[in-house]
């Protein structure tokens, strides 16, 4: 990749995994659903701007405004709300490692629903490790208890929510272009989530500044600059790198969840976060291409010229 697609990927990682802290920081003194709605309102006005500066047109019929609006229910209100409202009961680290199994998820999803793919050996292999992961996780993580496994049964509701909208995006990018896609699917969840705070529960602006910072760097960089920026990455560096960033998200989450929150990092946490890590790698392939990468040049090397 070319140091511009690298910067890319650390800056869209980086943003995502503090997405966590700014989370749990807002939570202090917003409900769920007004910071969702902080949220997805300022990522509208970020992407939209976007769109507006580029003068590209939407062009949606009635059918792809009724997939778009599945996409924003299923990919984002419910698991913005899902992931948010976990961070009452777990720490912020361990939801940011939690999130990592999507990819796994998506691979299991996509061979059920789709006649081009197939569940691998890898594919179940990577599976088993994920859910393996998540046991340790959930036995040693952050306690054992039922209020903690309902808060991690909350973040891996939203990853499944997130596998199913990358496949309904599949099949959306035949017709509509990624960043159109991604503004649309945010306005659309601002509308629902701000329209649903209004009646339900009147934000509130009385707040300290470390939770309006947060809101803030939710809104404009969680869900404008890092959805733009990852776009970008898919189309300069391809699919497959871009996938990379789910590696940097969870370690950039128990980072700043240990060092700003005082989050315990225990055994279980990175034992837990390593089987992860290691079930996504084996599942989407990555752990099969770096192994090649190191092993075929000594091949090569060693070839009788």
């Amino acid at each position: 990749m070319t140091p511009r697609a690298w910067a890319a990927l650390f800056t869209v990682g980086g943003i995502w995994g503090a997405s966590f802290l700014f989370i749990r920081v807002a939570l202090d003194e917003v409900s769920t659903l007004q910071t969702v709605a902080f949220r997805t309102v300022g990522g509208a006005f970020v992407l939209g701007g976007v769109l507006a500066a580029r003068r590209i047109p939407l062009r949606l019929n009635p059918r792809l405004w009724l997939a778009l609006v599945a996409l924003s229910l299923i990919a984002t209100v419910a698991p913005f709300m899902l992931i948010t409202w976990s961070e009452t009961r777990i720490g912020s680290g361990t939801a940011a490692i939690l999130n990592a199994l999507m990819p796994i998820f998506t691979l299991a999803l996509a061979a059920a629903v789709l006649k081009d793919e197939r569940l691998t050996a890898r594919a179940v292999g990577g599976v088993l490790f994920g859910v393996a992961g998540v046991a340790l996780l959930s036995g040693g993580g952050d306690g054992f208890d039922g209020r903690t496994l309902v808060g991690e049964g909350a973040v891996v509701l939203a990853t499944l929510g997130y596998a199913a909208g990358n496949i309904l995006v599949r099949f959306l990018v035949r017709s509509i272009e990624g960043l159109v896609i991604s503004a649309v699917q945010i306005a659309i969840s601002a509308v629902i989530t701000a329209g649903a705070s209004a009646v339900l529960e009147p934000p509130s602006f009385d707040l300290s500044w470390d939770v309006w910072a947060s809101l803030l760097a939710l809104a404009l960089l969680g869900t404008g600059v890092a959805y733009i920026a990852y776009y970008w990455l898919i189309e300069h560096a391809g699919s497959f790198r871009a996938s990379l960033v789910t590696y940097i998200i969870p370690v950039v989450g128990v980072i700043l969840g240990a060092v700003v929150l005082d989050e315990r990092v225990t055994a279980a946490t990175v034992g837990g976060g390593l089987l992860i890590a290691f079930g996504v790698a084996l599942g989407t392939g990555a752990l099969e291409s770096l192994i090649r990468s190191i092993f075929a040049p000594r091949a090569r090397a060693n070839r009788p010229v």
